[in-house]
């Protein structure tokens, strides 16, 4: 918004640093008090916890803000985050427990339609899951992608357990899934440089591959449930599902320095 170009007519203000940031902190709330005026407002904020301070500040106004207005905030972050708005008489605070055996062989089931996962592998999947929604999807899928039985149960076989390290768990499922992307992994990391959300413009721009190529790449990580795209290229815009996927991408671009095998600071990979 701020980096739209002036043509003269409204001339920018002269503004010290701070003073610009109040106002455009200042117009924020207001918009949400502007929409409240004219109906009902729906607001969903998730992953709190990565939120970085300045975001976080536009946020406790609007916790503070929605006690007089027709709002309905919902917030999602990890327990270890410490949210200073708990606690408040308008702030109800719900802990969503990690799901049972039950409800994540159902999500199995809804991923699977009609094929059937051997019994040995929805076990496997349940066990190793550890009630984790998102590490249930994304590991269901690595291996309804896997090309038959036994490659199935290699790939539930292969992803360490959570109990110790979730992130790490759900990384090498997200990575067995990238892999069997082909071009499009390396369209995936690109993206991931960039950010969680990116344009097609920009994407394009440093891709610099022929648009039939990048688009049947994109259309291959949407199909993948990897991406979401809102509009149509080439002024579409699109987001990595979950921070942690484009996490993933992102580390595949990562790698220790190379160095000699006699030198003393030489890293192992």
């Amino acid at each position: 918004m701020l980096s739209l170009p002036n043509d003269g007519r409204y001339p920018a203000l002269a503004l010290i640093p701070e003073q610009r940031r109040q106002r455009t902190l200042d117009a924020l709330t207001s918009q949400l008090a502007e929409l409240a005026r004219q109906q009902p407002v729906l607001m969903i904020f998730e992953d709190a916890h990565w939120g970085d301070p300045t975001s976080l500040e536009v946020f406790g106004r609007t916790v503070d803000q929605i006690k007089t207005l027709p709002t309905l905030l919902i917030v999602t972050f990890r327990p270890e985050f410490n949210a200073p708005w708990v606690g408040q008489s308008h702030v109800m605070s719900l802990a969503l427990n990690r799901l049972g055996e039950r409800e994540t062989a159902a999500i199995i089931a809804h991923l699977a339609g009609n094929k059937e996962l051997p019994a040995d592998v929805m076990a496997e999947i349940v066990g190793r899951t550890d009630g984790i929604p998102l590490f249930v999807e994304e590991m269901t899928k690595a291996v309804l992608e896997a090309e038959g039985a036994d490659e199935a149960r290699q790939t539930a076989a292969a992803v360490p357990s959570p109990a110790s390290a979730v992130p790490a768990s759900l990384h090498a499922s997200l990575m067995a899934r990238l892999d069997r992307l082909g071009p499009a992994k390396e369209v995936a990391q690109i993206g991931s440089a960039i950010g969680r959300e990116f344009s097609h413009a920009l994407l394009a721009s440093v891709v610099r591959q022929p648009e039939v190529e990048l688009g049947s790449a994109l259309d291959r990580l949407i199909e993948a449930g990897l991406l979401f795209r809102q509009g149509v290229p080439p002024h579409a815009t699109y987001l990595f599902k979950h921070a942690l996927v484009q996490d993933a991408a992102y580390g595949t671009l990562l790698r220790p320095a190379a160095t000699c095998a006699s030198c003393p600071h030489r890293r192992d990979p």
